[in-house]
């Protein structure tokens, strides 16, 4: 029932009838504040007693008349954010007090109270901050007031003083006017002038002026400021004993002011100090205390400093010693032990006799362990941001792996390097498809899983500029939508909280444990049951590299040192390569070939390169264990690469400068390439429906689509594949829209793209191919579709399998993409193709699948583009590798 709050109030004097309105209106409303009816009481009541203390006749010494106002002002802030209201009765609250003698004894405390109450609904309402009044300032006033009207000698004068030196010191924070930092240092000062000088207070008031002075010295480089805070600290330091809470603390300050002394004038001593008394706050702080990682990192920076001073290792060492320990503090947060570890990883590369210390493989565990739980590339941000952490914080995987490898752990290092290499792609399909084999156990909890996975990334491409990956998608039609209207950004982080404690659940069930997180190397070998699969190390603070080669039916993975071949030298033939198609115009597939001697040269050198170093000492160990069954039959290798090795044609590796001499891999070796292990798992579990089995091909030529060179000879391409294969679409020229190969695409268990293709780096769910109007077909928009049943994609345009260089340690082009959106096998381009051999491959490529079909035997992609390069070569010539060598298999 609603209160009746003014047929109860029967008070001859209105202003106490007043008062007592207001004492009742503070009840109610406390109790309940959500009612807009009892604010509007509230205001009023307000504005009432200031009208009643307006008639000359009021006894302004009816002190009650304030108390409830102040206590309506207190609480008015813990429920409302109405700026105008509370400024209302903020103006009426300062007529009142200043009526008020300013001999009172009370008014002093009105002040005090009254800033209080503007300080704590700033803290609780920061948006009034940018408002044309802001209560930082009239709290400043209004502190200044309280102190004016406090004599000396009372007790309260110290702490009002205190309350009017913090808030001058956020307005310096706010505004910048030295000034406000100038008249609180004064007003610290005058604080100290107040106290014995020997008491604990002291000792507190004395550490923060010493903060205040280091910060002016900051801001203004004041010399002097800088002496006057080390002599306020080294004073606090002696008045506190040695069993105190802030002495540790104390002792931390001091010794980073001296560090920030030592840094400005380079006098060493200082920094030998700062040692000294960091050494000394360690000892004394409480084992697991929240400053303890701080503290730590503190000393271990210290010390690196003096390293690079005197050289003198042991301060290495035990900077690295110390850093470990505060990676492994329990108040460490995530991305901090990430950063710690990272640190010591990367010194004791820098410095291998070091680590004793500190065992890298241990580092490396400690920063594995970390980088998953401190949320980067967290899903609860949006693609291009996920993409952007990448680039910045990579999980450092080559070097875990290196150390790996260095400590005879081979199943760890492969764990790991597969962890790096399949962050982002990992989390976009797991999105897709997580719920499937949750499905068949746990129904209800798959079905909440799939509906947050949706709703999970339709926000998170949505905000990219983005279609979500399941705008089309029609196999839960009944799950909700995220309204566009909704700020994304929380709407990610809600449910990126709520898809992670789900998960923690899922992961209670019986066999569900390891539910969806990275596969275990028991798992991943079943990749190799295809065909040998060699992943290549690079790490940039090693001289070498290590191939490591999982083989099909054996028990363990088996490692060949590469000690000729480095990431440097990976990074000088990747920017020979970039320099080399710069200069030849080979960013998009062009209707003119391109050949130079120069081109030859260039690029004799680069293959020579990866033949001696890395595919001869791979191949000469893996042809006594892989023999193949006949001259038509090579053996199939799968490339998985890191580093700067990715942007390099490994399978086209050899010397061809030498005709009496010469070697290529692709006389003994048929590749493919992969960008993680787990992408060739899924490739190779997937099956097609019997309904495809008769193969029909979607063949989509756009030779003149604006704004792109033309490339008439895609005509002639898709024209070819029909001669082998009849059944199935041919979209050409203004045929093909973007709905019309969405909707193609669906019914073709293979499709042929011959067209001009762009990569997005920052967004490769943007990359997308050229198709007629200027449209284009993005893979956000293929990944959108079920493609269930889809076996083979060739993209027969520009570059696209190409790296991506600001996330080196993943693929993140339109081929890997394409594997994400269910095809088994892709078919790309590492850089542009010349249109006149674009048919060429493709003739040679669909003739050879035909074979296979006709035989009765399995469809060997890999095989058939092999053959189909071998024709293109032997047409145009080894040496013009600039046609032949851009074409890639990926995936099985």
């Amino acid at each position: 029932m609603e209160p009746q709050m003014s047929k109860s109030l029967e008070h001859p004097d209105p202003q106490s009838r007043n008062v007592d309105e207001l004492s009742q209106v503070q009840s109610v409303t406390r109790s309940s504040p959500a009612t807009q009816f009892d604010l509007g009481r509230l205001h009023a009541a307000v504005l009432q007693v200031e009208c009643d203390f307006a008639q000359p006749d009021n006894n302004l010494n009816k002190m009650e008349a304030f108390d409830p106002i102040v206590d309506i002002l207190l609480g008015y802030n813990s429920f409302s954010d109405d700026t105008e209201v509370f400024h209302d009765m903020v103006a009426a609250l300062n007529l009142l007090v200043e009526r008020l003698p300013d001999k009172h004894p009370r008014k002093a405390a009105l002040y005090d109270r009254y800033g209080h109450a503007l300080l704590e609904h700033l803290q609780q309402h920061p948006s009034c901050s940018k408002a044309s009044r802001n209560p930082l300032d009239d709290t400043i006033t209004m502190y200044h007031r309280c102190v004016e009207l406090t004599p000396e000698g009372n007790s309260f004068l110290i702490d009002r003083l205190r309350n009017l030196a913090n808030a001058l010191g956020d307005r310096f924070v706010r505004d910048g006017d030295s000034k406000d930092l100038d008249d609180t240092i004064i007003t610290y000062r005058r604080c100290l002038e107040l106290t014995s000088g020997e008491d604990l207070i002291t000792a507190d008031l004395l550490c923060t002026l010493g903060d205040n002075l280091e910060g002016r010295f900051d801001y203004l480089s004041r010399e002097r400021d800088l002496e006057d805070a080390l002599t306020s600290y080294r004073r606090a330091i002696m008045l506190t004993p040695d069993k105190h809470t802030e002495k540790p603390k104390r002792l931390k300050r001091l010794a980073n002011i001296l560090r920030h002394r030592f840094d400005c004038s380079g006098e060493v001593h200082n920094l030998d100090e700062a040692i000294i008394l960091i050494r000394r706050a360690v000892t004394i702080f409480p084992h697991g205390h929240a400053e303890m990682p701080d503290v730590l990192a503190n000393f271990a920076g210290m010390l690196e400093t003096r390293y690079a001073i005197y050289g003198d290792k042991s301060d290495m060492a035990d900077a690295c010693i110390l850093l470990m320990q505060a990676a492994e503090q329990p108040a460490t947060p995530p991305l901090t032990k990430f950063s710690y570890a990272l640190r010591v990883a990367e010194r004791l590369e820098c410095h291998p006799e070091l680590e004793g210390c500190s065992p890298l493989f241990h580092v490396y565990e400690c920063i594995a362990k970390a980088y998953p739980q401190a949320q980067i590339a967290w899903l609860g941000k949006n693609v291009i941001e996920r993409l952007r952490d990448l680039s910045i914080l990579p999980f450092p995987a080559s070097g875990a792996a290196a150390a790996a490898i260095a400590s005879e752990n081979l199943a760890r290092a492969v764990e790991w390097l597969e962890e790096g290499r399949n962050i982002f792609w990992g989390q976009v399909f797991r999105l897709r498809n997580a719920a499937d084999e949750l499905r068949e156990c746990h129904r209800d909890f798959a079905d909440r899983l799939a509906t947050l996975s949706r709703q999970l990334e339709s926000v998170s491409m949505e905000y990219s500029g983005s279609i979500s990956f399941f705008e089309k998608s029609e196999e839960h039609p009944g799950i909700p939508r995220i309204r566009r209207g909704e700020p994304n950004q929380d709407v990610g982080f809600r449910l990126a909280v709520e898809y992670e404690a789900l998960l923690q659940q899922i992961r209670t069930f019986d066999g569900f444990e390891r539910f969806l997180k990275p596969r275990p190397y028991a798992e991943l070998i079943a990749a190799a049951t295809g065909g040998p699969i060699v992943v290549v190390n690079l790490h940039k603070r090693c001289s070498n590299c290590d191939a490591l080669v999982l083989l099909p039916n054996a028990v363990g993975i088996m490692h060949i040192p590469l000690p000729h071949f480095s990431y440097a030298r990976a990074e000088q033939c990747r920017k020979a390569l970039q320099t080399l198609l710069t200069h030849t115009g080979l960013r998009q597939r062009a209707s003119i070939p391109v050949s130079s001697v120069r081109s030859h040269s260039s690029m004799e050198n680069i293959l020579a390169i990866l033949w001696r170093s890395v595919a001869q000492p791979i191949w000469s160990v893996l042809q006594n264990v892989l023999q193949p069954l006949s001259a038509k039959n090579l053996v199939h290798i799968t490339w998985c690469l890191t580093g700067p090795l990715a942007f390099l044609p490994l399978h086209a590796a050899g010397i061809y400068n030498n005709k009496v001499n010469q070697v290529s891999l692709m006389d003994h070796v048929v590749s493919s390439y992969t960008p993680s292990i787990e992408a060739l798992l899924r490739s190779r579990s997937h099956s097609l429906s019997s309904e495809y089995q008769r193969q029909s091909v979607l063949a989509v030529a756009q030779p003149y689509a604006l704004p792109q060179a033309p490339i008439p000879s895609t005509l002639q391409e898709v024209r070819l594949i029909r001669d082998y294969f009849p059944d199935g679409i041919t979209l050409e020229n203004d045929q093909g829209t973007v709905d019309a190969v969405l909707d193609a695409m669906v019914h073709h268990s293979w499709v042929h793209l011959a067209c001009h293709g762009v990569q997005h780096p920052e967004d490769p769910t943007q990359s997308s191919l050229a198709l007629d109007n200027g449209k284009s077909l993005k893979l956000s928009q293929i990944m959108s579709l079920s493609l269930k049943n889809a076996e083979l994609v060739f993209l027969s345009a520009c570059q696209t399998a190409t790296e991506n260089e600001t996330v080196p340690d993943e693929a993140v082009h339109l081929v890997a993409g394409m594997l994400i959106a269910g095809f088994r096998s892709v078919v790309g381009t590492m850089w542009s193709i010349g249109d006149r051999d674009a048919p060429v491959v493709a003739d040679a490529f669909y003739s050879t699948l035909r074979q296979d079909i006709e035989a009765g035997g399995n469809v060997r992609v890999a095989y058939a583009l092999h053959e189909s390069v071998k024709q293109l070569r032997m047409r145009v010539g080894d040496r013009e590798f600039l046609k032949w060598v851009p074409f890639v298999h990926f995936g099985q």
